[in-house]
């Protein structure tokens, strides 16, 4: 049964949470009316966020400013055709309404002094495909969120230059569930079908009816250590017309030390067969562990004040998301630290592998990613197990995805060995089939 479940986890994609996806753009009402730019800008105490140098800029004596915003995000997800052709996969996200907010405070102690305080949510959200979808093992729901608390201090060395530092103090929750096995009857008759094997056909049939519901789900939940980081800018009046900005936000790791993970099971009876069988490990106690990277910032930015009652303003933002590479989550013993199951790691960057078939003339390829699995589409009848191909040099990729799968390939009993032409990395042929018939 333990191979069972290695074999099972082996077909996991692994959790793909888009860096791209969870930045929160909307941490100024006002600003948002000019595309959230503002790093060129005078924005009193909402400079705190945009370009803290900003806020030694400003006129009167205090200033607040204080903002909610409702986003109700929605994704679909279409799969390609499989390698017979068959129709492609739709599904829906199901997404509650998030609600990034901020508030800013900044007081002009003198002059050329000013002090603030910034509390925004600069990173979250949330997405939810539902417990069945046919990527539940990839993910049914996730929930990110980060919090910001940042002390902030600007100083005008003369009229037309000022410097502004912040500290920023973030914190944050993590939130996610996954089914541990793929849900359909690919999974379903292949639980059976060992369980009639290891001599308990009589707990087939609960796998085989079971449809396609998510027959067990992992929520692995957990509250992010506090991280520290800084936000520092530039504001400098070339002419009383225009003014140049820049502003620097750090890289934040937020790590997630002591989390928790629960199962659901698709029925009691199933959880009953799952775990006396084996197959599904015992994560009540367990302890989740993992990190969430806050990529850096680099923003410039330039305004230009035609008239006293016009301003247009002009930012670029670069966002270095290379410090979102993978998510990966252990999941460990908290007495003995050994880990008690190893969920895949989410890739970034990866490059693609293409399998050439030809059956009955017709060469179709499908494509899967280096470091995870086959498209599901191709797996709807069970039949292909996971090429894997670790992070390393190519020619070690290729060699080991060739020495690991060889003999893999020529045992598979539903797409024969012979119809299987050839391998290619990227858009380089790696290995042809000297056994290929068409």
């Amino acid at each position: 049964m333990k191979q069972l479940l290695l074999t099972i986890s082996a077909l996991l994609f692994a959790t793909a949470v888009c860096a791209e996806g969870y930045q929160v753009n909307t941490l100024s009402a006002k600003q948002l009316g000019m595309g959230h730019v503002g790093t060129g800008m005078k924005l009193n105490s909402e400079s705190i966020y945009f370009n803290p140098a900003g806020t030694a800029f400003q006129t009167s004596r205090f200033s607040f400013s204080v903002g909610i915003t409702g986003i109700k995000s929605n994704a679909t997800y279409l799969s390609n055709n499989d390698y017979r052709g068959n129709p492609q996969i739709q599904a829906h996200s199901d997404n509650k309404i998030s609600t990034p907010l901020y508030a800013y405070f900044n007081y002009k102690a003198t002059k050329n002094l000013a002090v603030g305080l910034g509390f925004y949510t600069p990173y979250g959200s949330s997405m939810n495909w539902g417990d069945n979808w046919v990527g539940a093992h990839l993910i049914q729901s996730i929930d990110l969120q980060a919090y910001t608390l940042q002390p902030t201090i600007s100083y005008k060395f003369w009229d037309k230059l000022s410097v502004g530092v912040g500290m920023t103090i973030t914190w944050g929750t993590f939130d996610l569930s996954r089914s541990m096995f793929p849900v359909g009857e690919a999974t379903n008759n292949t639980i059976a079908g060992l369980l009639t094997a290891a001599g308990q056909g009589q707990y087939a049939e609960l796998f085989t009816q079971a449809g396609d519901r998510s027959l067990v789900s992992a929520r692995l939940k957990g509250d992010a250590k506090t991280a520290i980081g800084v936000n520092v800018g530039i504001l400098w009046d070339i002419t009383p017309e225009w003014t140049l900005g820049f502003s620097y936000r750090s890289k934040v790791k937020m790590k997630v030390a002591s989390g928790t993970a629960n199962l659901l099971y698709a029925s009691p009876e199933i959880g009953q067969v799952l775990q006396a069988t084996g197959m599904i490990p015992d994560l009540s106690s367990a302890c989740v562990e993992t990190e969430l990277p806050l990529p850096a910032n680099l923003a410039w930015g330039v305004s230009f004040r035609p008239t006293p009652k016009w301003e247009m303003a002009f930012d670029i933002q670069y966002v270095l998301w290379s410090a979102y590479k993978s998510l990966h989550v252990d999941i460990t013993d908290p007495t003995t630290g050994a880990s008690v199951y190893d969920l895949p790691t989410s890739i970034k960057n990866y490059k693609n592998v293409r399998l050439g078939l030809d059956v009955n003339g017709e060469i179709d390829s499908v494509k899967y990613p280096v470091d995870g699995i086959f498209n599901m589409d191709a797996m709807y009848d069970g039949y292909l197990d996971t090429w894997n191909i670790a992070t390393r040099s190519e020619e070690e990729r290729i060699e080991e995805f060739l020495e690991e799968n060889d003999a893999l390939l020529k045992n598979r009993d539903k797409i024969p060995f012979k119809y299987i032409s050839d391998i290619h990395y990227g858009k380089k042929t790696v290995w042809k089939n000297p056994d290929f018939k068409n």
